[in-house]
């Protein structure tokens, strides 16, 4: 789904840029390792299609469940990107900033974690 509205000299690209939801788990000697990610955001073009801006908010988790202890690392990373676009290539860079980091632990996890349960 992608819709375009001209707004004061230029083109703005609505969009579903990322939508992931995944998930993993590995059984290492009694421990388990997964996490989860599910974002989106947009992309800003101007008009005359030589500079796109995107925009993204996510949110990750990562679990490692084992026989003593869980830990699990939550946060909401917002990424902004800016590309020049050239006829064929594109050339840019950006920033990433994590939102409310939280990592929590149980058990002997306790030692690495300052937020526990």
């Amino acid at each position: 789904m992608k819709m375009h509205k001209k707004v004061t000299g230029c083109i703005v690209g609505l969009g579903l840029l990322a939508l992931a939801g995944t998930a993993q788990a590995v059984d290492v000697h009694g421990m388990v390792k997964g996490g989860f990610d599910f974002g989106g955001g947009v992309a800003l073009l101007n008009a005359d299609k030589s500079i796109t801006t995107e925009i993204t908010l996510s949110w990750k988790e990562g679990i490692i469940n084992a026989s003593n202890g869980d830990i699990t690392f939550m946060r909401y990373p917002v990424d902004v990107l800016v590309f020049y676009n050239m006829e064929k290539v594109r050339f840019g860079g950006g920033a990433t900033y994590h939102l409310n980091p939280k990592l929590r632990a149980t058990g002997a996890g306790k030692v690495y974690a300052s937020d526990t349960d």
